[in-house]
């Protein structure tokens, strides 16, 4: 009987300690050893990661997260990758001739605040852009090289009616007109620019003598254009003459015989 009562009492003893652990102690904190890096905060065991960053204890970071690339750039590692005609941090900034290839015409940019000197020799209407009068809405661009480079003007002895006017604008009815009158004109200089197809355009003309000047003064005078030697243009002088004019530093003008055969030829457009 006594060891019954013992061992009564030994178990009460032990299932009361047991009962008193169990009340006074609390259970683990799943997050004590975990440390989450890149202000990441730990949930339940696991890192809850800001944006951007990513890992089982946020330690990775992306460069790219908050780099905001423009005009198709693409960010590798931090940076901005521009492609060809745009510049800046994002690359955000946009060339002119970017601009152009883009739909934007030379006026338009002008309207933007591009100077007009910043379009010289830019490719824009099949050719090099040379001359830009936005107030009459007149744009001019020259073939990017030599139509030939010897070529009479033909008709030497006859006068063409019309064909003397000079002003930018004008070499589009001077090359009508010498093509009109002047018979045969098979390889003659208003011809070879009237024939022309060149990148998309079929309107090509034997500029006048202010249209070949503008050339001279806006692409031959900054290196651009391949220019050499004397190049007709489309205004006659009297019946043996026309006007030409030296592509080099001076850009000498004078008049020349109608079948002086070396003369270059240069064809331009209006736009």
């Amino acid at each position: 009987m006594k060891n019954v009562l013992f061992y009564t009492l030994l178990l009460g003893l032990f299932s009361f300690a047991l009962l008193s652990t169990s009340c006074t102690q609390e259970d683990p904190d799943p997050c004590a050893d975990i440390v989450c890096l890149n202000g990441g905060s730990c949930i339940d065991g696991t890192c809850d990661c800001p944006p951007g960053t990513s890992g089982n204890i946020c330690q990775t970071v992306d460069p790219c997260f908050d780099v905001v690339c423009e005009n198709n750039a693409i960010c590798v590692d931090g940076n901005c990758e521009c492609p060809e005609g745009t510049f800046g941090e994002n690359c955000e900034f946009r060339t002119v001739q970017y601009r152009l290839d883009n739909g934007e015409s030379p006026f338009e940019l002008m309207d933007d605040g591009i100077p007009a000197d910043s379009l010289r020799g830019k490719f824009y209407g099949g050719g090099l852009v040379f001359y830009l009068d936005a107030t009459i809405n007149l744009g001019l661009v020259a073939a990017p090289d030599d139509q030939t480079a010897n070529a009479n003007w033909g008709c030497y002895g006859q006068e063409i009616d019309g064909a003397n006017r000079t002003p930018p604008g004008s070499g589009a009815q001077n090359t009508i007109d010498i093509l009109n009158d002047c018979t045969p004109n098979d390889g003659i200089a208003a011809r070879l620019c009237a024939d022309l197809v060149l990148n998309g355009y079929d309107d090509w003309y034997l500029p006048s003598r202010d249209e070949l000047f503008e050339m001279h003064a806006n692409l031959r005078t900054f290196e651009l254009g391949n220019f050499a030697g004397w190049y007709w243009t489309s205004t006659e002088h009297d019946s043996e003459r026309a006007w030409s004019q030296l592509f080099d530093m001076s850009g000498a003008v004078e008049e020349a015989n109608k079948n002086q055969g070396n003369g270059r030829v240069r064809a331009i457009r209006a736009f």
